[in-house]
């Protein structure tokens, strides 16, 4: 009974580790703020040479080209 268990349980890891291995994690990115218009609300555009994107912040002290770090999920 206990070599059953014992396989049993490591199929599990298996399965579990395979799905963990897949799953996505929050990335982040250096962006540039392009438009600060919205900075007393904590709202910038930014952009990474690749896209463009709305960004949040408690922060409202950044300014138009300084470089920040987002966090995506």
């Amino acid at each position: 009974m206990a070599d059953i268990t014992e396989t049993l349980f490591n199929a599990v890891d298996v399965l579990l580790n395979k799905k963990i291995e897949k799953v996505k994690f929050d990335e982040t990115i250096k962006a540039t703020i392009v438009d600060d218009s919205k900075r007393e609300s904590g709202e910038y555009i930014v952009t990474t040479g690749q896209a463009k994107f709305a960004a949040y912040s408690t922060e409202t002290s950044y300014r138009n080209n300084d470089t920040v770090m987002v966090t995506v999920p």
